[in-house]
């Protein structure tokens, strides 16, 4: 008998999660992870956390990293914001091995376009008592929700639905009356293995009403969607945010209710703007595009990450590595529990340190080139600049510990580089600029 099932119960969280890490190890072969972002906005920290943990988790046990696109809820997709999101994960090198534009064998990798798949799974799930139709119209819902609001109660569905007739349904069918699908939620505690968090359990019954599963538009919700995918894509461990831990009971249920076997799940903590707030798909600031169009590196934006929420238990913060280390080092059993935030800060000294490792790894080139292109984009014409390569290369030597960008170079206090300074000073300018002069050659 395996020692894992001899272990009293009050060394279970603790001595679990060494136990799943050894399961980890033996079931490495047939590994395959997905990162699910809903165009709904352009991809930000948060999510980028998400998709690195997932395409680390995978290439470390040789599994495939998947790509799928969640856009059920199309009343909020983003135009563009789908594009966008491929071209951050190529410009990061987290490369899909399957997904809309890889292809695969699992496709179509966009919800939207399984429809009829979620459609046929829905109407068998109607032939068991798991589901039922929900012909309550939205003023209904809305009172009810404002009702129990005003007595202070949870605002949550009252499942009158679940009590109808096959009478009753017959007639509102023939009726033409619209219905959404609802999972009956089952009483009483439901628990699942968290491979970060341990040992989880939720009673969403007493905090909630049977979720809808399938909307009277005709599309499902995430987590009718979710299920199906990932069981017939074959996914074997969900990595995804910890806001996602409370919902994971119904997914158990789903899984149950079809008869399938449910991956391993990994909730990961979030990451929080400095203030403690959640982040937004509406910040630009945190967008990924905006970092990479204000001079930040891709390598940068990597390392960064894994500071948040670690799982690198051996790995020294004030260095850049690169996808293939990272691989090595990365560990899922030691990911943090606690939330995480943005530290500006930090996240610009990564990026100096990103500077560094590309001047000090045979990469100045590469910089020299960067600096060419912002300085014609900046100054359109050539022939006032020294673009004169030993003359870059000796500016970004000697700005390494003054900038923590390349762009910021072109910035109005560095003008004098790379501009005829304006002579017509006035005679109490003088001194300032001689004695600027002097700290310029002594630096």
């Amino acid at each position: 008998m395996s020692l894992c099932r001899l272990r009293p119960t009050r060394l279970l969280t603790k001595h679990l999660r060494q136990c799943l890490a050894m399961s980890l190890r033996r079931e490495s072969s047939g590994v395959r992870v997905r990162f699910g972002p809903s165009p709904t906005g352009f991809i930000h920290l948060g999510g980028l956390r998400t998709a690195l943990y997932n395409y680390l988790y995978a290439k470390q046990h040789n599994g495939s990293f998947v790509l799928r696109i969640e856009d059920t809820d199309q009343e909020r997709v983003v135009p563009g914001s789908q594009r966008n999101l491929e071209d951050m994960l190529q410009w990061t090198g987290l490369i899909p091995d399957e997904g809309p534009t890889t292809g695969g064998q699992y496709g179509p990798y966009v919800q939207s376009q399984r429809i009829d798949l979620y459609r046929e799974k829905v109407t068998e799930l109607l032939s068991t008592p798991m589901a039922y139709r929900c012909f309550c119209s939205d003023m209904r819902l809305d009172l009810l929700r404002k009702e129990k609001l005003k007595n202070r109660e949870i605002p949550k569905y009252d499942n009158r639905c679940r009590h109808l007739s096959q009478r009753e349904i017959d007639e509102k069918l023939a009726n033409g009356e619209k219905f959404a699908i609802r999972l009956k939620l089952k009483s009483g505690p439901i628990g699942f293995d968290d491979i970060v968090f341990g040992r989880l359990s939720f009673d969403l019954s007493a905090i909630e009403s049977d979720p809808v599963i399938f909307k009277s538009d005709g599309f499902p919700t995430y987590h009718f969607a979710n299920v199906v995918d990932d069981h017939y894509m074959k996914i074997s461990h969900v990595l995804r945010g910890a806001e996602w831990q409370v919902s994971t009971p119904k997914h158990i249920m789903l899984y149950e209710a079809f008869g399938w076997t449910a991956p391993k799940f990994a909730h990961l903590p979030l990451i929080m703007n400095t203030d403690g707030s959640k982040l937004s798909k509406r910040q630009n600031d945190i967008r990924i595009d905006y970092y990479r169009d204000n001079g930040y590196y891709s390598e940068t934006i990597i390392n960064y990450l894994t500071t948040i929420g670690s799982g690198f238990p051996h790995r020294l913060e004030d260095r850049i590595d690169g996808l293939q280390e990272l691989t090595k080092l990365f560990d899922l059993t030691k990911v943090n529990t606690s939330n995480g935030k943005i530290e500006t800060d930090k996240l610009r000294l990564y990026n100096r340190f990103s500077i560094y490792w590309y001047f000090n790894n045979g990469f100045e080139n590469k910089l020299i080139e960067e600096l060419k292109t912002l300085l014609i984009s900046k100054f359109g014409s050539t022939r006032e600049l020294n673009l004169d390569n030993d003359y870059l290369k000796f500016l970004i030597t000697w700005s390494k510990e003054r900038i923590f960008t390349l762009k910021e170079l072109l910035n109005e206090e560095f003008i004098y580089l790379w501009k005829v300074p304006d002579f017509k000073w006035k005679v109490s300018d003088i001194a300032t600029h001689e004695e600027f002069g002097k700290n310029l050659i002594m630096n």
